[in-house]
């Protein structure tokens, strides 16, 4: 820090033409490292576009005040041979030549007594001429070297510093900057502010491009600009200042320059690698016939990033590295697919390695690891859609059909359900000439969304669709199989008589080939079926039955499945710490699993016992945390359940206003998926509150509407709450009297589910969005 380079010496930088922003922490730990005593050469190195010369040059100029002789500039972008970089070094420094000297003689002699900062721009295309800064190295002991390049020098006294893209809130600043450049009354909105941190994510934050982009302002809005980057970005980041190098005046030309360095094989490496979405795998790249010394080639070049490592507990994934191209390099990428005429094999053969990769994950869905394996395909997901997309595209059903059957948990699990019964149907309706077998699994996880749905005509047309295929194809097995689903989408709509009679030929054909599985699977559904009709002690036995079998085979899936039966029946018989040693077992094994779904309903269920327990905190924290996890993953059914029990949690606390509130809102999801018994129960929530206050009308009329539909559906009031019914119709007696009271009640009954649910909902001020806890 005591040296100072003074005005006449040597020190020569050229001055920036605008100000740096968002690198104050990289430019002072530069500094700090080219004075420390790691080496005294510093190569910043990053893909085309971030910022690599601009960030030299601000570091050097902090740095020069440390060195006697300050810091000098090189540019080396014109300099293609390696033999005449010497050269160009002596010539840039202005060395005296006396025409006996070689090069690098004079480099020697001009700069052994310096002690001098220099700066190498633009090294990539000369690495056969590293040895040369190597030598400088050890005769100039003065000497520190800062090289951009856009691949490491790999010389054994060189720091490495991979220049990351800006942060997000500094690349909206550089935007903002350039555009009032080109418009001084430039002046973003909120809304215009957040349509420029999307354009700056789709430019991966990269200087240059934000530079380039910005400086268009005067033609595109920003909105405009966003939707062009929808479709090509490299076209609109064009015609760039005219002081930068020819190359870096549009991204694609900086792109291109790094391109045309590669080798033939890393070129094609390069192109190939444009056909994936957010990342890969090493295994991927092998698949298209590369190694990992061809990868890592383009890791060096800064054309391909190391991702962060994904958080696996299974060694089979915790080891395995994840890549990823930023995505103007992606598109770039792309464009030489096309070029080459590669697209469509490339394509083709990347949908072949994700369906093998899904067929080879599906058997681990169903054990202990199904979390970290669910997680994995999430991590593929976007790969995936690709490959989806690609079959959809070329008419390949088997192939869309076969991902579809995999991705079925994925979607059922991880809250994608609605986007999953899009990719089934459009892959079912190309289906005709795909195997019999793959349709007819492909029909039953189309009739699983439509059941999560609460489309239940769907799926039961689409699982009477597949068990039609099993018949025609005489597979008892999966005759079974498919007579169970549909067993399980008659009872959900209610038709007891049908779900039982289908039950009972799956049960039947198990037990004759003694599959304890099959059995177990079916004394489970016939526990919840006598749920249904309120007799818990047949309930229990099956539940009890189907654990018992579930344990013995080490089915854990099914086994939160029972838990939850369980659980279910203890509370209905009152048999509060009974239930929670089963809701605590499910939440262990469901997390442990990872099945989101069954953690909700463990939550729920823990907060509906400490309810009636009288444990008002704890209930709030366990729907609490329901309600959030219900809500990240998207789980409507159940989120509706939890928003019930919240609205009963309020109502025990005299909350009328937010027991009406959690009850309307509860009321108009179990609307949306077209499930009757919980509009029954909704509409009795809210004759609660009406009759607590004193609007005994109101309470009448939505009574007899849920009686009506309760009717409708063959479920009658469960016993637990029919004294709390009968009390509110009593009340309601008294308060209107007997003709009055019959009158309201007729109406109500003769309401139907939708004028019902429209008089519930009527003058009561709720969001359409759900703010409960």
């Amino acid at each position: 820090d005591t040296f100072t380079a003074q005005p006449g010496t040597w020190a020569r930088l050229p001055a920036p033409p605008t100000e740096l922003l968002g690198r104050e922490q990289d430019v002072a730990l530069l500094v700090k490292r080219l004075r420390g005593h790691q080496g005294r050469l510093l190569t910043l190195v990053g893909p085309p576009g971030v910022g690599k010369t601009r960030l030299g040059l601000e570091v050097a100029a902090r740095a020069q005040r440390l060195y006697k002789d300050g810091a000098r500039f090189v540019p080396l972008a014109a300099v293609s041979d390696p033999e005449l970089v010497a050269t160009t070094m002596a010539t840039e420094l202005e060395l005296p030549d006396n025409g006996k000297q070689a090069p690098q003689t004079r480099l020697i002699h001009g700069l052994r007594q310096k002690e001098l900062l220099l700066v190498l721009d633009n090294f990539e295309q000369i690495l056969a001429a590293a040895g040369l800064l190597a030598t400088l190295l050890t005769e100039c002991p003065g000497l520190h070297l800062l090289v951009t390049s856009r691949e490491r020098l790999h010389l054994r006294a060189e720091q490495r510093y991979p220049v990351p893209p800006l942060d997000l809130g500094f690349a909206v600043a550089l935007f903002v900057q350039q555009a009032q450049a080109v418009d001084l009354t430039f002046a973003p909105t909120a809304a215009t502010t957040s349509t420029i941190a999307q354009i700056c994510r789709r430019l991966d934050c990269l200087p240059l491009a934000i530079e380039l982009i910005a400086a268009r302002i005067d033609l595109f809005s920003p909105q405009s600009m966003l939707t062009r980057l929808q479709e090509r970005r490299l076209d609109l980041l064009a015609d760039g200042a005219q002081d930068v190098p020819e190359r870096q005046r549009t991204l694609r030309r900086a792109i291109q320059y790094s391109y045309d360095l590669l080798a033939e094989h890393e070129r094609r490496l390069f192109r190939t690698l444009g056909v994936f979405v957010d990342g890969f795998d090493l295994a991927a790249v092998a698949h298209f016939g590369f190694d990992a010394a061809a990868l890592q080639a383009l890791i060096n070049k800064s054309l391909v990033h190391v991702a962060p490592r994904p958080a696996f507990d299974t060694p089979d994934l915790a080891a395995q590295r994840r890549f990823v191209l930023l995505e103007t390099l992606r598109e770039y990428a792309r464009e030489q697919l096309t070029v080459n005429h590669e697209v469509d094999w490339v394509q083709r053969q990347h949908a072949v390695y994700y369906l093998q990769v899904a067929e080879t994950v599906e058997p681990k869905l169903f054990g202990t690891q199904m979390a970290v394996w669910l997680a994995y395909l999430e991590t593929e997901h976007n790969n995936l859609r690709a490959a989806l997309s690609w079959a959809l595209t070329t008419n390949d059903s088997t192939t869309a059909l076969r991902l579809c059957i995999v991705m079925q948990w994925l979607w059922s699990r991880h809250g994608h359900v609605q986007e999953g019964k899009q990719w089934l149907e459009k892959s079912l309706a190309i289906s005709a000439d795909a195997p019999l077998a793959v349709r007819a699994r492909a029909l039953g996880a189309s009739g699983m969304m439509d059941h999560i749905l609460g489309n239940h005509a769907q799926a039961q047309t689409s699982v009477e669709q597949r068990l039609v295929l099993y018949q025609t194809a005489n597979d008892p097995q999966e005759i079974a199989g498919a007579s169970l689903q549909l067993g399980g989408i008659h009872r959900k709509q209610h038709h007891y008589e049908q779900a039982e009679f289908f039950y009972q030929q799956s049960f039947n054909w198990f037990q004759a080939n003694e599959d304890k599985r099959g059995i177990a699977a079916v004394h489970i559904v016939f526990g919840h079926l006598a749920m249904n009709r309120h007799d818990y002690a047949k309930a229990r036995a099956h539940y009890e039955q189907g654990l018992a079998l579930q344990r013995e085979s080490g089915d854990l899936t099914r086994i939160t499945n029972v838990l939850a039966g369980l659980a279910a029946v203890a509370f209905q018989q009152g048999e509060y710490p009974r239930a929670v040693l089963y809701c605590e077992e499910l939440l262990v094994l469901a997390r442990e699993l990872g099945d989101n779904e069954d953690i909700v309903n463990a939550l729920n269920e823990l907060g509906r016992i400490a309810l009636h327990q009288g444990e008002f905190a704890q209930a709030t924290n366990y729907l609490a945390q329901g309600f959030g996890l219900a809500q990240e993953v998207g789980l409507p059914p159940i989120l509706a359940l939890n928003l019930t029990y919240q609205g009963d949690l309020a109502f025990a606390q005299a909350d009328l206003a937010q027991a009406r509130q959690c009850y309307c809102q509860s009321l108009r999801i179990a609307h949306q998926l077209t499930e009757k018994l919980d509009i029954a129960t909704g509409l009795e929530n809210l004759a609660a509150v009406a009759g607590v206050q004193k609007d005994a009308e109101r309470a009448t009329r939505l009574l007899g509407a849920a009686e009506s539909l309760r009717k409708l559906i063959s479920v009658p009031l469960p016993t637990s709450e029919q004294p709390r019914q009968q009390q509110m119709m009593a009340n309601a007696r008294t308060q209107l009297g007997e003709t009055a009271y019959v009158r309201a009640y007729a109406a109500g009954y003769a309401m139907t589910t939708d004028q019902a649910v429209a008089f519930a909902l009527a003058q009561v001020d709720v969001p359409e969005t759900s703010t409960a806890i």
